[in-house]
């Protein structure tokens, strides 16, 4: 007997079989939304005090671009055509090194992501 799929609820939020099935996609959604949002918010947060705030700036277009990316599947590693060469071996590197920035960027600086 099939059991019938139904929408689960976590607090007040509709998670359709399919988020749920590729959670990292449903959450990066958010996650770059949410960041983006704050990014453009007239006084977000101060920067942390290492940073001046066009890095700090920077580091959150970093988060939104990594988790844009990883909302989409990732589609950047797939864009340099060709997948074989020393030209493609670089941009891949290259996306990889962007990827990680951002990720280590969002781990470093979650708890200042509020205002």
């Amino acid at each position: 007997m099939r059991r019938k799929r139904e929408i689960k609820y976590a607090k007040g939020r509709k998670w359709s079989y399919y988020e749920a099935f590729f959670l990292r996609r449903a959450l990066a959604k958010d996650i770059a939304s949410g960041v983006e949002h704050f990014r453009t918010m007239t006084r977000y947060a101060m920067a942390p005090g290492e940073l001046t705030e066009e890095e700090w700036d920077q580091v959150l277009k970093d988060i939104v671009w990594f988790f844009t990316e990883a909302a989409q599947g990732y589609p950047g590693i797939y864009r340099a055509g060709s997948y074989e060469g020393e030209e493609y071996k670089k941009q891949r590197a290259a996306y990889e090194a962007r990827m990680e920035r951002g990720k280590e960027a969002f781990v470093k600086y979650f708890d200042t992501l509020w205002d």
